[in-house]
């Protein structure tokens, strides 16, 4: 009974440990595959018609943010 115990609580703690080295790797390539945004984030118009198609980028994704003041 004790050998059941000791490889169930084992098992536990040997799970958790990889989800926190997983958890932790994940966060890490978050980190690194996020390159200098600020770089890349402008405003284009304040009110003015604007053509989207000089603005987007040709690969990969955009993400156009409209807002208005009431």
């Amino acid at each position: 009974m004790i050998k059941v115990i000791l490889t169930v609580f084992s098992l536990l703690v040997l799970g958790l440990a990889g989800f926190v080295v997983f958890r932790e790797e994940g966060k890490a390539r978050a980190r690194r595959s996020v390159p200098n945004l600020a770089a890349k984030i402008a405003t284009i118009s304040k009110g003015e018609r604007v053509d989207l198609g000089e603005h987007v980028a040709g690969e990969g994704f955009c993400v156009v943010e409209f807002t208005a003041d009431f």
